[in-house]
């Protein structure tokens, strides 16, 4: 089951994006100078949180703070980052040290990428082909793109 989301810059700066999903459009917003921020869901929103001068972040639903997913940058140097949800662990890896694509992987089975749709364009894909919650996608794309700030920086 392949799914594609379309990812847009809510502006011509910023690092915010709208997502057309099947449940409605999404948001991801990234906090000016923090690596944190939001996830916002037509039904449900999320924070992203770091703790200073860490290599994790916490996705968790609102108003609760039961934490949803974690991600972890093993290696500060490396763009890679793993992430933990309920049972599952995935890893999210740049795909060359020389461009900005990223592939979603399950062990050595490759789950999907986000990629920009060329080479100088801010908008994205998201192409996935397994069950992957919505949510976790998002989370996912909201590393890559933070990730993306940091090397534009």
């Amino acid at each position: 089951m392949m799914t594609q989301l379309q990812c847009i810059p809510a502006s011509m700066w910023g690092w915010n994006y709208r997502i057309e999903t099947s449940q409605g459009t999404a948001r991801i917003e990234l906090k000016v100078m923090k690596d944190e921020g939001e996830i916002i869901l037509p039904d449900a929103s999320y924070t992203i949180t770091h703790p200073m001068l860490s290599g994790e972040w916490s996705l968790k639903q609102d108003r609760e703070e039961s934490i949803v997913a974690q991600a972890r940058k093993p290696n500060p140097l490396r763009r890679k980052l793993e992430l933990t949800f309920g049972t599952q662990k995935l890893v999210l890896q740049a795909v060359s040290p020389f461009r900005r694509e990223f592939q979603i992987r399950q062990g050595s089975q490759v789950l999907g990428r986000i990629r920009p749709d060329s080479f100088s364009s801010r908008q994205a894909t998201i192409a996935v082909n397994a069950p992957l919650d919505l949510k976790i996608q998002l989370f996912l794309f909201w590393l890559t793109v933070m990730l993306w700030r940091q090397g534009a920086s």
